[in-house]
């Protein structure tokens, strides 16, 4: 999307990498990554974030492609000795795809799991066959099933999602175990990730810190991100900023999420001292490695004016780069400068399409603006129902956030204060059963008083009243 912006403001920055093409190729195999210091895999991540996260099923797709890839001469060391199968390679290598595809399937036929895992790979990435998700996941069943270790977390992932049709958490856990002994980082990283948010197993911290430790020590990029993020938020271990500070910088950042995370911290004075200017060099490195987020927050530090003099233009500029590579902060304060008329001549309308171009890739604050335009007739047609409808979307989006939120110590009021308002939205939702469901989990953390204020505050939202209501709550529990 396109911000127009006013004339009379600043000169651009230099271009940063363009857009990456809609329909890129397929993934070349690259050699085992085993370097120090440790190496992300370039493009692991969708959308940047600011913490791992679990790969849910519907990007099983993007993670064949980007990860899968990267790592499959690793993975098929053990079966170097079935005939054909280095030939294979040289023939994915060279992007003689056809060719490549009759050998595996000459190999998987003949039983050898690294044939399987090819082809797995293939229909992932529509080498010479169709793009199939489905016939993807069966041979790498099949690999996983003929001792292919690096097969284990994907058929793992699969078992783990309520979204897959092979849906069955004792099974997921089992193949992530199996990795685990086979000393699979990605097995361990995502059983730590379970681990210490007691998904599908008892919940225990420490365990999941050991777990992600192992990993890094296999010189993993993911497992030493994964463990900076649990120093930073005492996850199994005392709380340190600053060994989660050292060990982002310790990561050779090929995608810029470790770069994105020092910027984050040198914002916040986590780890080292507050500095929004070298928060701006590091986003601005990581920009060049193509990170959205990092392409928000140089459009957020613009706007605000910190460690550089404000300038709309810039931030204009910065929040529409961050749009291009699918960063929908991006897309959520690209809307917001037209809604304020930042820079930009104000036009409702162009912030609904921005919100609703941000709603629609999953942004919570992108649902609760468009929901406030809904009440207030901005942009689009006054509609509460809609209104409520999006911005019992946006509580049911944040419920996990917000359960994390209430399980770390010294919570702020202002984020408790968020959460309950949240809770009566959620009291508030048409979709009972699953709001329900919801709410419960969150009344589990809460205090009798702060349950109460917010079934207070959801008998208070009237017809086009939801956002005023929620702007002038403030609970004496707190």
């Amino acid at each position: 999307m396109k911000i127009i912006v006013m004339k009379g403001t600043s000169t651009m920055p230099p271009p940063i990498p363009s857009k990456p093409a809609a329909n890129p190729p397929p993934a070349p195999i690259a050699s085992n990554i085993n370097i120090n210091p440790i190496s992300i895999r370039p493009g692991f991540y969708a959308v940047s974030p600011a913490s791992v996260k679990i790969l849910p099923f519907y990007l099983f797709i993007i993670f064949m492609k980007r990860l899968l890839s990267a790592i499959v001469l690793s993975c098929c060391v053990a079966f170097a000795h079935a005939e054909g199968y280095e030939t294979g390679v040289e023939a994915y290598r060279a992007g003689d795809y056809a060719r490549a595809l009759k050998i595996f399937q000459e190999l998987s036929a003949r039983g050898y799991g690294d044939g399987d895992w090819m082809l797995s790979i293939m229909y992932a990435n529509g080498a010479a066959v169709m793009q199939d998700s489905k016939k993807s996941e069966e041979y790498a069943m099949r690999a996983a099933e003929r001792g292919v270790e690096n097969a284990y977390t994907l058929v793992a992932i699969l078992h783990l999602s309520k979204k897959s049709d092979r849906f069955d958490p004792a099974k997921g856990v089992a193949w992530l175990q199996k990795g685990v002994k086979a000393h699979n980082p990605e097995s361990l990283r995502i059983l730590a990730l379970h681990k210490s948010k007691g998904k599908y197993m008892p919940q225990d911290k420490e365990g999941a810190f050991r777990l992600m430790k192992e990993c890094m020590e296999l010189n993993d990029a993911l497992c030493a991100m994964g463990l900076a993020e649990m120093y930073a938020k005492g996850t199994g271990t005392p709380q340190s900023y600053t060994k989660a500070f050292r060990l982002y910088k310790s990561v050779r950042d090929d995608a810029g999420e470790a770069n994105y995370m020092l910027g984050r911290m040198s914002e916040a004075g986590q780890g080292t001292d507050k500095d929004f200017g070298l928060a701006m060099e590091y986003y601005l490195s990581a920009a060049k490695k193509q990170n959205g987020g990092a392409m928000n927050r140089i459009g957020e530090l613009y706007l605000r004016g910190q460690g550089v003099a404000r300038d709309y233009a810039q931030a204009a500029y910065w929040f529409e780069k961050a749009a291009d590579f699918q960063n929908s902060d991006g897309l959520v304060n690209g809307g917001h400068l037209y809604a304020q008329g930042l820079g930009v001549k104000r036009d409702d309308a162009e912030a609904v399409k921005w919100y609703q171009e941000a709603a629609e890739k999953g942004n919570s604050d992108a649902m609760r603006a468009l929901a406030r335009f809904h009440e207030e007739g901005r942009g689009v047609a006054a509609s509460s129902s809609n209104a409520s409808q999006l911005f019992c979307n946006a509580a049911l989006n944040d419920q996990p956030r917000m359960l994390e939120e209430l399980a770390e110590a010294n919570l702020e009021a202002a984020a408790r204060k968020n959460i309950i308002g949240e809770l009566a939205v959620l009291y508030h939702c048409k979709n009972k059963s699953e709001a329900r469901e919801a709410a419960s989990a969150l009344e589990t953390r809460l205090t009798a008083a702060e349950r109460d204020a917010a079934q207070a505050l959801a008998g208070n939202f009237k017809d086009g009243g939801i956002g005023k209501a929620l702007d002038s709550f403030a609970p004496s529990s707190l």
